[in-house]
């Protein structure tokens, strides 16, 4: 069950939920999915969530999320308000799982349950430059929380290894006792079983399906190439010692950006040409739903 949730609070999509729970077949298995999207633009949390810093905030210092598709330029009092604003929707988010996971609980239901909270993107607030996401590989948008329950699990554990979002779906495999010849993640239960694993990111084109930029991280360095002009250009990293992106390194560690470029170029070999696009026809509704996640203009 998915309803339009472009235009839903989570607050209301926790209700659903617990609606769900409680009408529900116990004698089938149960599988629940969420996807609020109150963290993302344009950040219209409940304002008692958000932060004091935020509060002194008047309409002549906001700043619509939509203007920031325009470059407007942006003063760091509006910006300040932009960050209260998301770390208010991320904070009203949080208080919302907590009572999803308190009807679980209440329901006998926790303990036995796999549960995964995970993005898809970061944002930017002027991070090199830039707003939203959509338009980069920098870990502002690639650096996303990933928090997994096992069933009966009781103690926390944080686990310091690089992983991908790819490594979701074989994870809850080996949780009900299968394996997925065909994925190229890997378990996060083996997690740190092979720390030179290289990950791999792609920022496709809106009009084909081609990669506009791409990127890997291996050994705690991290290589960023794009075609711009024809011309490929290529931003490192060492995410060790410059988490945030600052230096570039590409000039001084030339033989580390080599070496991660045959890696990408190795990656992709292996992947085969990208395949042709095949036309759909989009009925009136699904195309509503993805303009309300912002997919379609």
């Amino acid at each position: 069950y998915l309803p339009p949730c472009g235009d839903v609070p989570i607050g209301t999509l926790v209700d659903d939920a617990a609606n769900i729970l409680r009408t529900r077949d116990p004698a089938r298995p149960l599988f629940l999915y969420l996807q609020p999207v109150d963290p993302h633009g344009p950040y219209q949390a409940p304002l008692r969530y958000v932060p004091a810093h935020g509060a002194g905030f008047t309409r002549r210092d906001y700043v619509s999320y939509w203007a920031l598709k325009t470059g407007v330029t942006v003063t760091p009092r509006q910006r300040d308000g932009l960050l209260a604003l998301y770390d208010g929707a991320i904070t009203y988010t949080d208080a919302e799982v907590g009572r999803l996971f308190d009807e679980l609980k209440e329901r006998g239901l926790f303990d036995d349950a796999l549960i995964i909270i995970t993005a898809d993107h970061g944002e930017q607030f002027y991070d090199h430059g830039l707003w939203r996401h959509s338009n980069s590989l920098y870990q502002s948008l690639l650096h996303v929380p990933l928090i997994v329950k096992y069933p009966h699990q009781k103690t926390g554990l944080l686990v310091p290894d690089p992983v991908a979002t790819f490594d979701i779906v074989p994870t809850a495999l080996q949780v009900i006792g299968q394996t997925c010849a065909a994925c190229e993640g890997r378990p996060l239960q083996e997690a740190g079983a092979d720390k030179t694993r290289p990950l791999f990111a792609y920022l496709m084109e809106r009009e084909a399906p081609r990669p506009r930029m791409r990127s890997v991280v291996a050994d705690g360095w991290k290589l960023i190439r794009q075609q711009k002009d024809g011309v490929a250009r290529e931003e490192l990293y060492n995410l060790e010692l410059d988490p945030d992106e600052v230096h570039d390194q590409h000039a001084r560690y030339a033989r580390i950006a080599a070496d991660l470029g045959e890696l990408i170029d190795a990656y992709e070999a292996k992947a085969g040409p990208t395949a042709a696009p095949d036309a759909i026809t989009l009925q009136p509704a699904e195309r509503e739903r993805l303009r309300a996640l912002g997919y379609v203009q």
